[in-house]
């Protein structure tokens, strides 16, 4: 497979795998006349590199990543939406660096990470200005990017906590999709990852509702228990 090119988002919602950035709503007739967009339908539409561009009725967003399961993400307000795709090979050139460029003075503030191998990508949109920020280092943070964000962002505590609830959604659709298509749900994640995610959800748990947490928690402790069993008889 290779290396991937790996999208997460911080703001204005947290996903952890593709981002998705709206277009402000006083700027959406402008942005469609910019980009000939006008007579565009209610469906996605490629937009330029790795970008998708779509216009809901209900608010209702698919977020983009290749070798993950369709999610949608409801936004609950109707608008125009860029889906930005996860897990690319190929993506992320200077092309997509112009059509962000391009687009940011009619989208809302938004704050999303594009990585790939030890280059860690960060594009913040402020008022309709973009600015990026490439580092090189990202194996100092061991390739995880919850470490990156800990290290960046231990004042904002409420972020990480959101990053680690839907990482957990994200491993929770993975794993039903699995399910869904026979393959065993014990072959991919370790104990010692539900273990760790447990625990990091626990320490930012003041920051999620109690019945969210609960719901969690539960399912984390499930998920323990099944990949224990799991893993005593295959590692016998």
């Amino acid at each position: 497979m290779g290396t991937l090119n790996e999208v997460y988002q911080l703001k204005p919602i947290t996903l952890a795998a593709s981002a998705i950035l709206k277009v402000k709503k006083n700027c959406e007739n402008s942005f469609l006349h910019s980009f000939n967009l006008e007579n565009i339908e209610t469906k996605t539409k490629p937009i330029f590199s790795d970008t998708f561009v779509s216009i809901k009725n209900n608010g209702n967003v698919e977020r983009m990543a290749i070798y993950s399961p369709t999610r949608t993400i409801n936004f609950k307000e109707p608008g125009i939406y860029l889906s930005i795709q996860s897990d690319g090979k190929w993506g992320f050139n200077d092309a997509f660096i112009e059509g962000i460029k391009s687009s940011a003075p009619f989208l809302a503030d938004s704050l999303f990470f594009v990585i790939y191998d030890t280059q860690i990508s960060r594009f913040e949109i402020l008022d309709g200005q973009l600015n990026i920020q490439v580092t090189t280092d990202f194996d100092k943070w061991d390739h995880q990017f919850d470490k990156y964000i800990i290290t960046h962002f231990q004042d904002s505590p409420q972020l990480i906590a959101d990053y680690y609830i839907d990482h957990v959604f994200e491993m929770k659709l993975f794993l039903e999709d699995l399910v869904a298509n026979n393959d065993d749900p014990g072959a991919y994640y370790e104990l010692e990852e539900y273990e760790d995610l447990l625990t990091k959800i626990l320490q930012y748990g003041e920051y999620s509702s109690p019945k969210e947490l609960k719901t969690i928690k539960d399912w984390l402790q499930e998920r323990i228990a099944f990949q224990k069993n799991w893993e005593d008889q295959h590692y016998q």
